[in-house]
């Protein structure tokens, strides 16, 4: 293979790897489509000498198994693929069914806490919101979701930083005045007990 089919290729590899391997779930979430079919099969037989892949791999024989297909038949899909513009054909077929896909995909419980509280931190660390992924992927249900948990989860931390703030602060003042109360309540004290000493001192002198 030309060095430049060679890369061509591999960018496919990587990009159907990015959009599927990230995922926790992989392909075991749903069921492969028939346009799914030439592309998994060329996975299977690519990822599997390919360490960083070879679950994806797996899961792509599970899944063309699975859909009712024997080794023979996998194999002779994979033989098919005589050119890039084959595969290149292939992958186009099964990027379609994922983006497809995803656009009805939503966020777990357990991850939209994760954003709602950690979002806004990686946004103002990093300055990424992870939105623009979502939305090259056609990720429209996420992509709503998370805009949604990043403003809230940002107006959250705001409320809860400025509150912290003034109760601390309002601790702070209360303290303050209960100490220049007491310090009053001393220094009156202190005066009442003088008169009565000096008052008391006067009647013994007086006689009265």
């Amino acid at each position: 293979m030309e060095l430049g089919k060679e890369r061509k290729i591999n960018e496919l590899k990587v990009r159907f790897y990015r959009s599927y391997a990230k995922k926790p779930t992989g392909l075991k979430e749903y069921k492969i489509h028939k346009d799914e079919i030439e592309w998994l099969s060329f996975i299977y037989n690519t990822f599997n000498a390919d360490e960083l892949g070879e679950d994806l791999a797996k899961e792509a024989y599970e899944k063309l198994v699975e859909y009712g297909l024997t080794d023979k038949e996998i194999n002779d899909i994979f033989e098919k693929l005589k050119s890039d513009e084959d595969i290149s054909k292939a992958f186009d077929k099964a990027w379609a069914k994922q983006i497809e896909r995803n656009e009805f995909e939503k966020y777990t419980p357990f991850e939209m806490i994760k954003i709602f509280l950690g979002g806004p931190y990686e946004l103002f660390r990093s300055f990424d919101s992870g939105l623009k992924e979502l939305w090259d992927y056609n990720y429209k249900t996420k992509f709503r979701q998370r805009l949604i948990l990043l403003i809230s989860g940002i107006i959250f931390w705001i409320l809860f930083v400025v509150g912290t703030y003034k109760y601390f602060d309002y601790k702070r003042i209360k303290e303050i005045e209960n100490t220049d109360i007491s310090d009053w309540e001393r220094n009156m004290n202190g005066i009442e007990e003088e008169t009565i000493s000096e008052n008391s001192s006067e009647r013994t002198l007086t006689g009265f």
